[in-house]
This record gives structure tokens, C-alpha cells and sequence, in this order.
């Protein structure tokens, strides 16, 4: 069973990131505690730790993929929901690269009924490579760029395999 690492980059961010929506939080409790409940200040910092803490929420998963049972479960660190596939509910995958500010990432995304239903960034995990090698087993559709035209069809849910 091969497990996914959480690279320490990674770690570092979600630690910042709770700090920030822990100060935002102190700030809101302030505002209120002044008076100033509905300001636009205290809607902006609550939409802030919002969004920061959904973020967190759906970027923090643990991987394990069970090459023997042919099995890859993704666990939400924070929520423990658990969600069990099995290689076969996949009809394939595609892999692409994300420019970073220093870096390019690899990111592959888990095709089902020619949409991508799951998606592995390398950005997240240190041993991305051994998570890739441990999904040669499920059909591999090849290299597809990185394009506006990508990320519109994974956001609205279109067929990404012709």
C-alpha cells in the first residue's frame, strides 16, 4: 500500500493559513465587540475565513492507493470523509503540468465516463511520483496541456477524453 506525504511546504501553508483565519477571527471578535458587527470590514474578513477555511477543508487529503486490492482511497484530513474507488471505476488518466511561481507541478486527473472525477496535484505530496507509478494498472490517456480550455472543462464537469 503505497500512502501519500504531505511535503513540508505544504504543511507550512495550511499552518499559515490557520493562523490567518485565527487572526481574522480576533479582528471579526473585535469588530463586533465594538460595535461594528456590520461593517463592511467584518463581512469582508468573514468571507475571507470562508473561503481560507474551504481551501484548507478540500486541498488537506491523505492517498493511500492498495495496488493488491486495486483500491486508491482518498481520506479529508480534517473532516475524515472517506471515498473508496475502485481502478476500475476509472476509465483512465491524463496528466498535466501547473506553472508554479518557481516550479512546474504534475497533476493528474482520474477520468470517469470521459470526466475528470479526482484530481492529484504533485504540488501536495512528496512522493507524487510513487502515486503515479502505483496507477500505471488504470489506463493511461497521456500528456494534455494545461489550458484555459482544461480548467474550463474539469470546473464545469465536461468531457475531458474524446
Amino acid at each position: 500500500m503505497i500512502r501519500s506525504k504531505l511535503n513540508t511546504q505544504t504543511i507550512f501553508n495550511f499552518c499559515i493559513v490557520i493562523l490567518i483565519c485565527l487572526f481574522l477571527g480576533f479582528t471579526l471578535y473585535y469588530l463586533i465587540k465594538i460595535g461594528n458587527l456590520i461593517s463592511v470590514n467584518s463581512i469582508f474578513i468573514c468571507s475571507i475565513i470562508i473561503f481560507l477555511l474551504y481551501k484548507i477543508i478540500h486541498s488537506a487529503i491523505v492517498i493511500e492507493i492498495d495496488i493488491y486490492a486495486k483500491a486508491i482511497t482518498f481520506k479529508k484530513i480534517l473532516t475524515k470523509k472517506i471515498e473508496i474507488y475502485s481502478f476500475d471505476d476509472f476509465d483512465g488518466y491524463i496528466n498535466t503540468v501547473i506553472m508554479g511561481r518557481q516550479h512546474t507541478f504534475d497533476v493528474l486527473y482520474l477520468i470517469k465516463n470521459k470526466r475528470a472525477v479526482k484530481k492529484i496535484k504533485g504540488f501536495y505530496y512528496s512522493n507524487f511520483d510513487q502515486l503515479r507509478e502505483a496507477l500505471e494498472p488504470i489506463k493511461y490517456f497521456g500528456f494534455q496541456n494545461n489550458s484555459a480550455d482544461l480548467k474550463y472543462k474539469v470546473l464545469f464537469n465536461k468531457p475531458i477524453v474524446a
